[in-house]
């Protein structure tokens, strides 16, 4: 009896199948295009509608989780880590009340590191560095870096790669390293970044492998940034006067190297700067880096021989000469004497500017010629003097 039911309603819905797809035949054929068409259109807005509201959902959620990991564990994390006294980690596992059944769940490690990542942002004098790594050691980070690293897929990799860089986190350096020459050229960058910041031995091979490419700017700050956390560290940087003089070395290498000698203040690599300056074997751009870093460097020694290029020099150097003599302000009378008569010289009104700056800033002497030459002035030329006196003045009213 059922079975005959059953029968039956599969005769009735195929009768209505047919009915409905022998009628819609009659319809002419550019009717039944768009027919098909709006009904593709429907059944995918309503698929995508369908997707946002999952996705939503699961933000939502996941913002709950986070929001409640952080009303638990944020303000006891942060004590900890601005604690003066270091704790082992059992005492802090017991304060952030961790048990010994504890286990790293993906999810739950991902809605955590929000806060352990607002706490490391907002870090302030007095943070306690032991006991912040300790409180990521006892919530299983640096066990759940090491599996996202060699485990898990390319995005869920460079993440893991970018927090532990954030963190300051720990990770076995042997891991790290095997995505030194990984394919992707983000992992590798990460994975290099990570090793010259935190290792102890001399991690800079394979920045020196690549002197001869080019490097951008945003890989030399974050380089920067692991070569000042090295030296906080007391750990080895690299030779940066190897990397000027290597014959393989990019333009872009050799004035990242500059940048990094002034940067950090190595005041020990002037005289030889100096050196690779006089040798005239330099791009227009390195040699300007090379007369600008001596200048931060405060190497007044340089002064006569930047005086002495100075006619022969091209226009962008001739000004990043007379910006370093200033920055130098070593009160040589022999420098006024030579920014004094280039003033009375130059045709170029930028030039000017920068010539009557230096003096403007350049000790008692520099300020005294600036007064004499303001006193001389004509109505021309009196809006560079004010212009050097108030630089926010509005130079259309002299147009």
């Amino acid at each position: 009896m059922e079975y005959t039911y059953g029968l039956q309603t599969m005769g009735y819905l195929k009768y209505y199948i047919m009915y409905i797809y022998y009628r819609f035949l009659e319809f002419p054929l550019m009717i039944r295009v768009c027919a098909i068409a709006v009904t593709i259109f429907i059944i995918l807005y309503v698929l995508i509608l369908l997707l946002n509201v999952i996705i939503a959902l699961k933000i939502r959620r996941r913002e709950k989780k986070i929001q409640a990991l952080r009303e638990k564990y944020y303000d006891k994390i942060s004590e900890l880590t601005y604690d003066s006294q270091t704790y082992p980690d059992r005492e802090i596992a017991e304060k952030l009340e961790i048990g010994d059944n504890y286990k790293v769940k993906k999810k739950f490690i991902n809605a955590l590191m929000p806060s352990f990542l607002d706490i490391k942002r907002n870090e302030t004098e007095g943070f306690n560095k032991e006991n912040f790594v300790t409180a990521q050691r006892v919530f299983g980070l640096p066990t759940f870096f090491e599996n996202m690293v060699v485990k898990g897929n390319l995005r869920e990799r460079v993440i893991s790669l970018k927090w532990i860089d954030m963190l300051e986190g720990e990770i076995k350096e042997s891991i790290v390293s095997r995505y030194l020459y990984n394919k992707v050229p983000k992992v590798q960058l990460l994975a290099r970044l990570h090793v010259a910041k935190t290792s102890k031995s001399y991690p800079f091979n394979t920045i020196e492998e690549d002197l001869d490419k080019e490097i951008t700017p945003e890989v030399m700050a974050k380089y920067h940034e692991a070569f000042v956390y090295r030296l906080k560290q007391g750990l080895q940087i690299p030779n940066f006067l190897m990397w000027c003089t290597a014959p393989e070395s990019h333009e872009s290498f050799k004035i990242f190297a500059l940048k990094e000698i002034a940067n950090l203040k190595m005041k020990d690599d002037a005289p030889a700067i100096l050196e690779i300056l006089k040798t005239r074997r330099n791009t227009e751009n390195v040699e300007r880096e090379l007369i600008t870093t001596l200048g931060k460097l405060k190497y007044s020694q340089c002064e006569e021989y930047l005086m002495e290029i100075y006619d022969s020099a091209s226009y962008e150097t001739k000004r990043t000469i007379l910006i370093t003599l200033g920055d130098m302000a070593s009160d040589n009378y022999q420098v006024v004497d030579f920014l004094r008569e280039e003033y009375s010289k130059v045709s170029d009104y930028f030039t000017r500017e920068v010539l009557l700056s230096v003096l403007y800033d350049y000790g008692a002497r520099g300020r005294a010629v600036f007064n004499v030459l303001e006193a001389q002035a004509t109505p021309d030329t009196q809006i560079f003097f004010d212009h050097v006196r108030n630089p926010l003045i509005d130079n259309r009213k002299y147009a």
